[in-house]
């Protein structure tokens, strides 16, 4: 008789078991059907974000800089002009911080209307030297800035090299040279 009742108190116990696994299974189901029917009908944030062109998906900087003299390299950096938004622009570099700027007029045209400016040290401020029409544009007249600031600092470095030294010369053997 003690081992009938043991035992139905068992089966009891493992009916409710079953029966409270299978209802949290039907619950959870439930729940996760309800999830994904919500996740796949609203929009999130993310679907409503739109991917656009910017200037470095238009220039090639490793090809840039391999058509520039050996102390320039260029570089896409992201940047903010007096109160704009941040902004994507391709920067040349020399060894001694010239620095020469592409920036695009309108951030969703990247091959449209840039603005070229340049800084000639950390010390000083960045000058807008032209509006080019378009990218292609744009970088060639960095590639000329380049080729004349490389052809300015070439002279300079002749100019250097051609100037007798400044040796102190002593005055007592120029006046004996002088009068014999």
């Amino acid at each position: 008789m003690w081992s009938s009742r043991s035992n139905r108190y068992l089966d009891r116990r493992l009916l409710d078991t079953i029966m409270f696994r299978f209802i949290l299974r039907s619950r959870l189901a439930g729940l996760y059907r309800r999830w994904r029917r919500r996740l796949d009908s609203e929009p999130t944030a993310l679907d409503t974000i739109e991917e656009t062109a910017t200037i470095s998906d238009c220039v090639d900087t490793e090809l840039l800089t391999q058509q520039c003299p050996a102390q320039w390299c260029a570089t896409v950096e992201i940047v903010q002009f007096r109160g704009e938004p941040l902004t994507e622009v391709v920067r040349l570099t020399d060894s001694e911080s010239y620095r020469i700027t592409l920036k695009p007029v309108e951030l969703c045209t990247p091959t449209g209307q840039i603005e070229l400016y340049t800084r000639t040290s950390p010390q000083h401020s960045r000058r807008h030297r032209r509006t080019a029409e378009s990218l292609s544009v744009a970088v060639t007249a960095a590639t000329e800035i380049v080729a004349t600031r490389q052809a300015q600092r070439q002279r300079s470095v002749d100019l250097s090299a051609n100037r007798p030294s400044k040796r102190p010369t002593n005055r007592s053997t120029e006046a004996s040279t002088v009068d014999l």
